[in-house]
């Protein structure tokens, strides 16, 4: 595996960043995902033509965990950078692990006649099938707290089989909807986000130090997709 970096970047406590610590600390959850993608965004993107090569996850407002190919480059001075440290964790099959990971959780959800399915998210998509025929916002909250558990762990455990892990346990420490304006068409588009924390064992090293870099999930751009582990 060739070297990757992690990295604590924080927008700095002085005048010239007031601009983005303002976007970084905006209430909405939406307004500060687009925000902060733009923000990290100026660590990485040395060329108009450049393509993201890295992972990030919003820690707290204004601080970001990186994860990336190259080490980031602050050359207009508005964050403080600890020391990047060549990412590089030693993983077994067998070993077992902690988890904190912020997850787009999607499926391909396909309407007859489609030759192929459009993404959709997991916790909307299970809603909309347990409540098509209801009316009633209590009935909806209700269902959809109850949902949110199971989908997440199922689409975790399918996760599981392809990058080489097995949950252990796992619970959800959040869900949100973070709507995304879509550029000059105009045009609104929406990405559920859940928080999860729990337990794993390593099935394949080679597929699970792969996820970790490449990211888990959908919704990269967005601060999703970092998982975080400690030794259990």
């Amino acid at each position: 595996m060739s070297d990757h970096y992690f990295t604590v970047a924080t927008v700095q406590e002085r005048p010239s960043a007031d601009v983005l610590r303002a976007l970084a600390d905006s209430v909405g959850k939406s307004e500060r995902a687009v925000a902060s993608h733009h923000i990290v965004w100026k660590l990485f993107g040395d060329t108009a033509e450049r393509r993201r090569d890295f992972l990030w996850r919003e820690h707290t407002p204004g601080q970001f965990y990186l994860l990336s190919d190259r080490p980031p480059a602050d050359n207009i001075g508005l964050f403080e950078l600890q020391a990047p440290k060549v990412y590089a964790p030693n993983v077994e099959a067998g070993d077992t692990f902690d988890f904190e990971v912020r997850v787009n959780a999607t499926i391909a959800r396909k309407k007859p006649g489609e030759k192929r399915g459009k993404r959709a998210d997991v916790v909307m998509n299970a809603l909309h099938d347990s409540m098509q025929h209801s009316t009633h916002d209590d009935d909806r909250a209700a269902v959809r707290s109850s949902l949110i558990d199971r989908v997440a762990g199922e689409w975790l455990e399918r996760q599981g089989v392809t990058h080489g892990f097995t949950v252990r346990g796992v619970s959800v420490q959040g869900y949100s909807v973070v709507r995304l304006d879509r550029g000059r068409r105009n045009e609104r588009a929406s990405l559920g986000v859940l928080d999860l924390k729990g337990s794993l064992q390593v099935d394949a090293a080679e597929e699970f130090l792969s996820m970790l870099v490449g990211g888990l999930g959908r919704g990269r751009a967005f601060g999703c997709g970092l998982m975080m582990i400690r030794r259990g």
